[in-house]
């Protein structure tokens, strides 16, 4: 079972991902994501692996709302609840489906607009195997990342609003270097849109204001969130005669002004951060020597 699809599930597995035994006799693997995009992404891959997988949206008033994605295998709930090293060792095979994978899970854009404006990409995770094998396979892409830990474990956590007690140690993962960064964006980058949107234009600016500059147009783009940076409401809503069938269920322009449906995605992004490592390397005497 060697397919590109596999290694994303793997990704994705290590992360959000589930999976649960139940009584009836059935296998299931699981994702619940605030993302459409994501969540598709994962049924797409799990029904190009044979497996059949339902989709659906849940109102929780507990906690965010979020879309769900089930699927039910033997061979893959056994795959996925084996020995880790078997896990790694099939989702190496694919390096840059795993990669995407995860970073859907577990990344994001960390972007700093203070005196300086920085754009990194972090990960967080509990598993430090799991961290270390995702900076070996980066660094097979020519990512350079380093991890360090975020807290201990018993440290208290505030969770929409509640306070917890962490269970285990967490470990953080930082891609940190300009260079890097563009690489990562042009090589895997996001799935979900507001995730691939804030990379993107965080990157746009980096590469063509100064700090100041970049510090101020991002603060008129972005507010600050219980979860980091937001878009401020409606920016890049499209008009309505321009709404077609995209990823999210309608089509987004992009920080350009171009309107960003499903079948544009993936190759605007590939064009446009092509150019930009490229433009990028120039200055830097090469696409990673740059810092943040």
């Amino acid at each position: 079972m060697k397919q590109p699809e596999l290694s994303y599930i793997i990704g994705v597995y290590l992360g959000d991902g589930s999976i649960h035994m139940k009584g009836n006799g059935r296998y299931v693997v699981k994702l619940k994501v605030i993302d459409r995009e994501f969540a598709e992404e994962f049924a797409n891959a799990l029904e190009k692996l044979g497996v059949r997988a339902a989709m659906g949206f849940e109102r929780d008033s507990t906690r965010v709302d979020r879309f769900y994605v089930e699927g039910s295998n033997k061979a893959l709930f056994q795959l996925l609840s084996g020995p880790r090293e078997r896990l790694l060792s099939l989702a190496g095979e694919y390096p840059t489906e795993f990669l995407r994978g995860f970073f859907d899970s577990e990344g994001f854009p960390a972007i700093s607009a203070g005196k300086t404006f920085t754009v990194r990409v972090a990960a967080v995770n509990s598993d430090l195997m799991v961290l270390e094998f995702v900076r070996k396979l980066l660094e097979t892409l020519g990512i350079r990342s380093e991890i360090s830990k975020l807290y201990s474990k018993g440290h208290r956590v505030v969770i929409r609003g509640e306070e917890y007690s962490s269970n285990v140690d967490m470990f953080i993962l930082w891609i940190s270097r300009f260079g890097d960064v563009m690489w990562f964006a042009r090589e895997i980058g996001f799935t979900a849109w507001r995730k691939e949107a804030k990379l993107r234009r965080a990157i746009e600016l980096k590469l063509h204001y100064p700090n100041g500059k970049a510090v101020r147009l991002w603060h008129e783009e972005y507010g600050r969130g219980s979860r980091g940076y937001v878009p401020r409401a409606n920016l890049f809503k499209p008009p309505l005669n321009s709404q077609r069938e995209g990823a999210a269920g309608g089509s987004w322009p992009s920080p350009g002004g171009v309107v960003y449906g499903k079948d544009t995605r993936e190759k605007e992004r590939k064009v446009r951060f092509k150019e930009a490592t490229e433009d990028r390397s120039a200055d830097l005497g090469g696409v990673h020597g740059g810092g943040g």
